[in-house]
């Protein structure tokens, strides 16, 4: 109950036996069953993707910034699932329900950006076999364009994710981690976006 009542920043009365109702398990002081959610939640249509575009390749050649992303991506997983020492935990039980309703929000919003690029801008089998300026003229440039911001806001939204996680469960490890992951992913995003139509 002394670990609750810190994450919990004092407070006391109902707060604390709700927070205690929800915290406490047998792994309660080192692994977030809540974060280990998230992040489940947030692999499963990645790895769907993975699974069915399993040749697509990363068109970044920029090294620091791939390393950048994938140490962000990586070290954002951990310690949203991994709380080492007694100076991470909510703050108040305000944060607490930041936590939750940002997290629900957002991973809503990422689940419905994957359905929508998944069912809504899926090529035509025609332009499935080109590439470059050819897949544009084929498929037409808005289409083009609702496909690049989508994979933008697939970009963004993990990032912000990470980065609420943090702030509200004062984890400097995670704050650091979403800010790398934000940085690298962003910015391999729009290369591989930039590359993909560009390329002849």
């Amino acid at each position: 109950m002394g670990y609750v009542y810190a994450a919990a920043g004092g407070a006391d009365g109902p707060a604390v036996v709700f927070l205690a109702g929800v915290l406490e398990g047998p792994w309660s002081g080192w692994i977030s069953l809540w974060g280990l959610m998230i992040v489940v939640l947030l692999l499963i249509p990645n790895i769907v993707y993975a699974l069915r575009r399993r040749g697509e390749k990363n068109l970044c050649d920029n090294r620091l910034m791939n390393a950048i992303e994938q140490a962000g991506r990586y070290g954002s997983m951990l310690f949203m699932v991994l709380v080492f020492g007694k100076g991470s935990g909510f703050p108040s039980a305000a944060a607490f329900v930041v936590y939750l309703a940002g997290n629900l929000v957002l991973l809503t919003a990422y689940w419905v950006l994957w359905g929508i690029y998944y069912f809504k801008t899926k090529p035509r089998a025609s332009i499935s076999r080109q590439e470059g300026p050819t897949a544009v003229f084929i498929a037409g440039k808005p289409a083009v364009k609702r496909a690049a911001g989508i994979k933008m806001l697939l970009a963004v939204v993990p990032s912000l994710l990470f980065l609420l996680s943090g702030i509200t469960l004062m984890s400097i490890p995670l704050i650091l981690c979403a800010l790398f992951f934000a940085a690298g992913h962003i910015y391999v995003t729009f290369v591989n976006i930039e590359k993909s139509i560009q390329r002849p």
